[in-house]
């Protein structure tokens, strides 16, 4: 399958447009995406685990929902992950664990300030058992 992900290049933001054999892997992809453009993530070590559930509207809400809280995760330096696995999701509920460590911003810095995720240009689409979704990140 290659790498899960590819950067895409726009204006004003950056995206990505990751992809996954299920939606759980696709939205766990994404999440590796977005830490790909906002940190660097070489040298985070499986210290801490961290939980969360959380419900939104509709898919394309639950995916921007899911990578605001990642993205806040980071951004507050309270966890960095190496792992994102999603145990369980639907349309409207995602149940995630986390892998990583709190943020030190010696070992961690910022590749690039991601300061929201945007509803602009967002797709999700599944094709023949394959998921892909497109993202782009407000800078």
């Amino acid at each position: 399958m290659g790498t899960p992900f590819r950067l895409l290049e726009h204006t004003a933001d950056i995206g990505f447009e990751a992809r996954g054999a299920s939606l759980a892997e696709l939205f766990a992809n994404a999440g590796h995406a977005l830490l790909e453009i906002s940190i660097d993530t070489s040298r985070v070590t499986h210290r801490e685990k961290l939980a969360f559930d959380l419900q939104s509207d509709d898919l394309p809400s639950l995916l921007v929902d899911f990578l605001s809280e990642l993205l806040y995760l980071v951004d507050s330096g309270r966890h960095i992950p190496a792992l994102i696995e999603v145990d369980e999701i639907s349309p409207t509920r995602l149940v995630a664990r986390l892998s990583g460590e709190p943020r030190d911003l010696a070992r961690h810095p910022w590749k690039l300030i991601v300061k929201a995720i945007t509803y602009h240009g967002l797709e999700i689409s599944e094709t023949d058992g394959a998921w892909r979704a497109r993202v782009f990140v407000d800078i």
